[in-house]
């Protein structure tokens, strides 16, 4: 029956566990001092267990109440960088604005005075012929 047949021996009608449980029952149903100062200690741990809860609860509140006040400041510091990127951005984005502009201007500028240049070569250049060719005509003249 216990040897190595294969066959298992019948499970305990009561296990270690249940039967430690027993016996202390029966010990504190025979002397009820002892049930008495079992029962003040089970009480006693019972309100220590509560106490601890208590304060458990007590911090759980308040690291969720920081939690909740540290997304506040994250989220309003955020909110001003992000205006502050904006703005620096809405800043920069003029300057480029005006800069192309004030570059766009001379450019014109500088066109117009390149047309008004040539213009000009081409007056001093026909001035110089005509100056040219009147004193070529004088020396012949003059001679």
């Amino acid at each position: 029956m216990f040897g190595g047949s294969g066959s298992s021996s019948p499970p305990p009608l009561i296990d270690r566990a249940n039967f430690d449980a027993v016996a202390s029952l029966i010990a504190i149903v025979r002397s009820p001092g002892e049930a008495q100062q079992r029962l003040e200690e089970l009480l006693a741990a019972s309100a220590d267990a509560k106490q601890q809860q208590d304060q458990l609860h007590a911090q759980r509140t308040a690291l969720l109440a920081e939690q909740q006040s540290v997304r506040v400041t994250l989220a309003e510091e955020r909110r001003v960088q992000d205006q502050q990127l904006t703005e620096q951005r809405e800043a920069f984005a003029a300057e480029v604005q005006r800069r192309t502009a004030e570059l766009a201007e001379k450019e014109r500028a500088a066109e117009a005075l390149l047309v008004q240049a040539t213009k000009d070569g081409k007056a001093a250049a026909a001035l110089l012929r005509d100056y040219q060719q009147k004193t070529a005509r004088t020396q012949e003249i003059w001679g």
